[in-house]
């Protein structure tokens, strides 16, 4: 079998003969895993293969341009003109402890469940509580521990919690009770070393 190239810059206009082409259409490749094997045993072939498609179309024609050719146009800050004094805090509001009846381990957020009257809070160290969403709730309940793998000192640890946006207590059709986390974990190696990285990990 032949093929021919016309007018490609830079190649001799001419006829290239490739006699693999015919065993390759009798195999039937059907599979990525069967070209890869025709290239192992015949390494030439590969070559010959990058060599023409390199020919073919050069790097500036598969590398397409991308990224910014220009800085973004941006207006300055407050149109340039700060204020010449920091505004001043009234003195007519005061904090005040939400939920006096309970206590957390190094607290890292506060969400609420999504459809109920419940509270969310993750401790650094890899626990995760619910409590009724009420001044007086004196009761908290574990739903999640990653205590026992979880890195938490430094900036490290329990970092967040997110709901799936399908997430439903209730079981109806099309939703769930997925709870995603990312913290950071350590496991336990050889001699008591700990190997620790990054994960984000779905509960339900």
């Amino acid at each position: 079998m032949a093929i021919r190239t016309r007018g490609v810059p830079g190649l001799v206009t001419g006829f290239v003969y490739l006699p693999f082409v015919t065993q390759i259409r009798q195999s039937q490749l059907a599979s990525v895993d069967n070209l890869r094997r025709v290239f192992s045993m015949r390494p030439w072939l590969a070559a010959l293969v990058l060599l023409c498609t390199a020919a073919l179309f050069p790097a500036r024609v598969l590398a397409q341009a991308y990224g910014l050719t220009q800085r973004p146009g941006a207006a300055p800050y407050l149109n340039g003109v700060m204020p010449a004094q920091a505004p001043a805090i009234g003195a007519d509001w005061s904090t005040t402890v939400a939920f006096p009846n309970l206590t957390f381990q190094d607290p890292m957020g506060l969400v609420q469940m999504p459809g109920q009257n419940r509270l969310v809070v993750w401790e650094r160290e890899g626990r995760v509580y619910w409590f009724t969403k009420a001044a007086t709730t004196s009761a908290k309940t574990l739903m999640i521990d990653v205590s026992s793998q979880c890195q938490g000192w430094d900036d490290s640890g329990l970092m967040n919690i997110a709901f799936h946006p399908k997430f439903d207590l209730s079981g109806a059709p099309g939703t769930n009770r997925y709870v995603f986390i990312y913290y950071t974990y350590v496991l336990p190696v050889a001699q008591g070393a700990r190997n620790s990285g990054d994960g984000v990990v779905r509960h339900r």
